[in-house]
């Protein structure tokens, strides 16, 4: 699948962004588009390490059903050094037409080549199925 996320600084400790992504099967009838607005609030915990929490708004559609979503997610971003950051999250999101959310967990490495370029690897549980996804971030 592919997968596309942004956000800009309100404010010193306010951001706003939106995300998209499909999750298109090969085999089967899975065919996901999911996408949405977020907003946040992030501040410093410790001289390298900040907190944030985040709450969304999306959507969810399928080849069989569209559903509003909703969720709320914690976590915290560390910079190791110029090169590296590991970002932890955890949170909740409910989906409108289905019996239950789901609680996603996950950790994800930063690794920066240039100040506008970087590498990401991560790991992620979504109700306890495990997944991991590698990816390329620009910043300016």
């Amino acid at each position: 699948g592919s997968y596309l996320d942004g956000a800009f600084d309100l404010s010193r400790h306010v951001y706003l962004g939106g995300y998209y992504s499909n999750l298109s099967a090969d085999r089967g009838p899975g065919d996901l588009d999911r996408y949405g607005v977020k907003i946040g609030f992030h501040t410093g915990l410790t001289g390298i390490t900040d907190f944030y929490t985040q709450a969304e708004l999306g959507q969810l559609e399928s080849r069989y059903d569209d559903s509003f979503s909703y969720g709320a997610f914690v976590g915290t971003r560390t910079t190791f050094n110029p090169h590296f950051e590991l970002i932890t999250k955890a949170g909740y999101t409910e989906v409108d037409k289905a019996n239950d959310g789901y609680f996603e967990a996950g950790v994800k490495g930063l690794f920066k080549i240039s100040k506008a370029h970087a590498f990401t690897a991560e790991f992620e549980s979504l109700d306890g199925d495990l997944g991991a996804n590698v990816g390329f971030r620009f910043m300016f």
